[in-house]
C-alpha cells in the first residue's frame, strides 16, 4: 500500500514538471511594455504582439504613475543622462528597447 502512495505522488509530480515545461517553455521571455493608449506607435506594437499571440502586460503610463516611475529607472539605469523618450519602451526580460521595431522585438524574443 505505501509503495502504491509513493509510485501516485511520483506520477502527479512527473505530470505537474510536465504541465510546467509545456505551459512555460525554456525560451519564454517576460514582456512588459510602457505606453499610452494615444500613442500610434505603442498601439502598432500591441496589435502585433496580440497578431502573433505574444503574451505581455501593458501599463499605460499616463493612468499609471508607478508605472511611470519604474519605466523612468529602468531607462535610467542604461542611460543616466537620458532626459526624455520614445514611446513604447519595452522590457524584455531586463532588457530594456526604446520604441523597437516589431522585427526588433521578435529577434530578441523568438517565436511566440
Amino acid at each position: 500500500m505505501k509503495t502504491q502512495k509513493v509510485s501516485l505522488i511520483i506520477l502527479v509530480l512527473g505530470l505537474i514538471v510536465l504541465c510546467l515545461i509545456t505551459v512555460f517553455p525554456a525560451h519564454a521571455y517576460s514582456i512588459l511594455v510602457y505606453g499610452r493608449k494615444s500613442c500610434g506607435f505603442t498601439q502598432t506594437m500591441r496589435q502585433n504582439l496580440d497578431k502573433n499571440k505574444y503574451h505581455y502586460t501593458y501599463y499605460d503610463v499616463d493612468k499609471n504613475k508607478a508605472k511611470l516611475s519604474e519605466m523612468w529607472d529602468k531607462i535610467h539605469r542604461g542611460c543616466p543622462s537620458c532626459a526624455s523618450t520614445k514611446l513604447p519602451v519595452m522590457d524584455l526580460n531586463g532588457k530594456i528597447l526604446i520604441r523597437p521595431s516589431f522585427e526588433e522585438v521578435k529577434k530578441k524574443i523568438g517565436p511566440s
